[in-house]
């Protein structure tokens, strides 16, 4: 599976930006491997029988730019603050969930 040659696009400040769409793409994925990996009474059928016949595409998406996506979105940004004698740090992801 592929979404495009590239799913990020480099702008004039050289800061690599991710397509509109990336971060529905990584929402249904993630709530379809959440339906294929339940337990067997909270399995779906349908879902689970798609994702087997997508067969090593799944598999590979899943496992590369799926997981990338979901590291880089649990990434938390740490920012510190100096003005003169005090020093503030602060903490927070960087999507919402």
């Amino acid at each position: 599976m592929e979404l495009l040659p590239s799913a990020e696009t480099n702008r004039e400040r050289k800061k690599e930006i991710r397509s509109g769409y990336m971060a529905l793409v990584v929402s249904v994925s993630n709530k379809l491997q959440a339906k294929y990996n339940a337990s067997d009474d909270q399995k779906d059928s349908v879902v689970s029988d798609y994702l087997d016949s997508a067969g090593e595409d799944w598999r590979a998406f899943v496992d590369g730019v799926l997981k990338d996506s979901n590291e880089n979105n649990d990434k938390t940004v740490k920012v510190s603050f100096n003005a003169g004698d005090i020093t503030k740090t602060c903490t927070a992801p960087t999507t919402r969930k």
